[in-house]
């Protein structure tokens, strides 16, 4: 009887670590605005492409996707620039699943970035965030140009453009996890005479 119970224990056991593998709730991500959390939608399995080449053709687009038959083009038919695009990945979403083959897009040298879409780009009802590749940061008054270039340096940024509101858009080079503007961005936040730092999101009510 007792055996029975352990290996009844031991299958449980199983299923459960088999449930916490293949889960679809993934770590909730947030960022930060006016010094509060905002969360951003589930993810759905959905990817944002820049790629390395200006002014890249649909069908050189499709021959690079094509390398990767677990994610599948999502382009508008009226869609007439093809630098950056949205993918589906087709084969069942667990998070460990999509970060995976999300990491496996970012090794690849025709593809600048591919970073992860909150929400859905597919539905036409429900809202949708796209998380690039890039960070808007306004330090304070107070913070000299030399120590804002040293924060830009110590975290691997490249500096695209100073606004007239004197806030920088700044690049995050090398991605590899497609995380990297979010968790950049949350750290920066933290530094002080930084009056703000968020990832610089493409987002909208349906596509």
């Amino acid at each position: 009887m007792k055996i029975i119970l352990v290996l009844l224990a031991l299958s449980f056991s199983l299923i459960a670590c088999k449930k916490e593998e293949t889960s679809v709730l993934c770590k909730p991500r947030f960022y930060f605005y006016d010094d509060k959390e905002y969360f951003l939608p589930e993810q759905k399995g959905e990817v944002w492409i820049k790629f390395n080449k200006p002014n890249i053709t649909l069908d050189e687009v499709t021959e690079i996707i094509s390398r990767y038959p677990n994610f599948t083009l999502n382009i508008p038919p009226t869609k007439i620039n093809f630098n950056e695009v949205a993918l589906i990945l087709n084969i069942p979403f667990s998070c460990q699943t999509f970060d995976k083959q999300l990491a496996l897009l970012n090794t690849d040298s025709d593809i600048l970035s591919a970073t992860p879409i909150f929400g859905s780009f597919m539905s036409k009802t429900s809202p949708f965030v796209v998380l690039r590749d890039e960070i808007i940061v306004k330090p304070d008054d107070s913070m000299s140009i030399e120590d804002f270039e040293n924060i830009v340096k110590a975290f691997n940024l490249e500096i695209v453009k100073l606004s007239i509101t004197k806030s920088y858009l700044l690049r995050v080079p090398n991605i590899k996890t497609g995380y990297e503007a979010l968790e950049k961005a949350n750290q920066i936040n933290q530094i002080k005479n930084i009056m703000y730092a968020e990832p610089n999101l493409l987002s909208g009510p349906n596509r």
